[in-house]
């Protein structure tokens, strides 16, 4: 009997005419790795107000809104949980349920065998909803599954929000996830949390679930898209980028022969502001680098930035807006060095991303990227404050400035590839995972 796995995300797959934020970009790495493997079968949802396309092994759960989210920041939505009425919670929560059990029955009825065990992505409404499905299936006569939880971050912010009583976050959800009783043993089987930090805000957030069953398991990226890339010209790359954002047209690439990047949502706790703080003190140091900021958000922290920028009089700073993740390789592999400020950041995938593509890598000495950053591929700068911007641009600049100064592209580089291929590819992680998991479900059948 094969391993047969349904994953149910919360956010869509990217798709040509429909981005995705790094949680269902990783959904849908994890299901495809899944899929290699001759003793496992992995069936995939995830919603999306656009996407109408399903193969046999994957389904779009069609929603007539944006996609709901933990925060108010999304590449894709600013919708947000806390949004909704009881009642569209309600039966949003109700029809997931009942579109996940039939494509469920359905699967089972075709290739003759029960589902081995789930993964719900986040750690809000999937094991929500999964744990219903699994009341049904027991309801109906059916075997319960095994229910895992990958918890990326972000429904822990958001549950840390309300737990701090943020007037944002209305203290809403968290005492749902502890009334029906979620993360109390016999639900989730298992946890696996992207770093060692969210572990440690999994074990404040819900101290009732058994420690020893929280895994840690890095996110992997997909080695085949980010990679080194031989035979690209920066000049040439900048002239057929098109027209930036901000200042608006197009970049003048004589001008440059440095690049250094950033790419991320447009997040207040990224801290992009830091980034343009920085970027006013390097640039009269280095007027032969050029900055690109690339990624998106709402329509008023873009105008925020840019307002930042113009004020600043930034002139080799350019907002490039959202690319595929194609395009983010090949900037990362033409990219000299990318800074990414973000105050405890869960894990850090964008800097495994801008490694694996030898692009060194300096950070803040804040949640997960502590635990992989080191002087081989890069630096992280002290923490002042989530908000204490000053001292953390002047760290960040005089950081640049160095990292340009002794040539870390050629310096780093080596190490940087070393660094993920050797640890943090999605075939590892995933193989990684899945042992994990099956030694859990050993335990439970004993």
């Amino acid at each position: 009997m094969k391993n047969l796995i349904l994953q149910l995300g919360s956010n869509n797959w990217q798709r040509p005419y429909e981005s995705a934020p790094g949680s269902g970009l990783l959904h849908e790495a994890y299901h495809l790795a899944l899929n290699t493997r001759q003793d496992t079968r992995c069936s995939s949802i995830y919603p999306s107000p656009m996407q109408t396309s399903e193969q046999e092994d994957y389904k779009v759960f069609r929603i007539a809104h944006s996609i709901p989210i933990c925060e108010g920041i999304s590449p894709v939505s600013t919708y947000r949980w806390h949004d909704m009425s009881e009642n569209e919670f309600s039966t949003y929560r109700r029809r997931l349920e009942r579109e996940v059990y039939r494509w469920m029955e359905e699967i089972e009825a075709r290739l003759g065998q029960n589902f081995t065990m789930m993964i719900a992505h986040h750690a809000f409404i999937n094991p929500l909803v999964l744990r219903d499905v699994n009341r049904r299936r027991i309801r109906c006569g059916k075997p319960s599954v095994p229910l895992f939880c990958f918890i990326h971050g972000t429904a822990l912010k958001m549950f840390c929000n309300e737990l701090e009583r943020h007037p944002e976050y209305p203290f809403r959800f968290h005492p749902l996830m502890i009334e029906e009783k979620i993360f109390d043993e016999g639900n989730v089987s298992g946890c696996f949390a992207v770093s060692a930090n969210t572990i440690d805000v999994m074990k404040r957030t819900f101290p009732n679930f058994p420690a020893e069953k929280i895994y840690l398991t890095p996110c992997g990226i997909d080695e085949r898209c980010f990679h080194p890339r031989e035979g690209l010209d920066l000049r040439q790359y900048l002239a057929k980028l098109g027209q930036s954002l901000w200042p608006g047209g197009f970049i003048a690439p004589g001008d440059f022969d440095y690049l250094l990047i950033f790419a991320g949502k447009f997040a207040q706790w990224k801290r992009i502001d830091a980034l343009l703080k920085a970027a006013a003190i390097y640039e009269r140091h280095l007027p032969r680098l050029c900055t690109l900021v690339v990624g998106a958000g709402p329509v008023s922290l873009m105008e925020q930035y840019f307002a930042q920028a113009r004020k600043l009089g930034l002139r080799a700073t350019f907002f490039m807006g959202s690319r595929d993740q194609v395009t983010l390789a090949e900037l990362f592999a033409l990219a000299d060095v990318s800074v990414f400020p973000s105050f405890e950041e869960p894990f850090g995938m964008v800097f495994m991303e801008a490694m694996a593509c030898g692009c060194p890598v300096i950070g803040v000495n804040s949640g997960g990227p502590r635990e992989f950053v080191s002087p081989a591929v890069g630096e992280l700068v002290p923490e002042f404050g989530a908000r204490v911007l000053d001292p953390l641009a002047k760290a960040i600049a005089a950081t640049v400035q160095r990292a340009i100064g002794e040539n870390w592209k050629t310096n780093k580089a080596p190490a940087c590839m070393d660094l993920v291929c050797g640890n943090y590819t999605i075939s590892q992680q995933v193989d990684k995972l899945l042992s994990l998991a099956l030694s859990v479900i050993g335990e439970l059948d004993e």
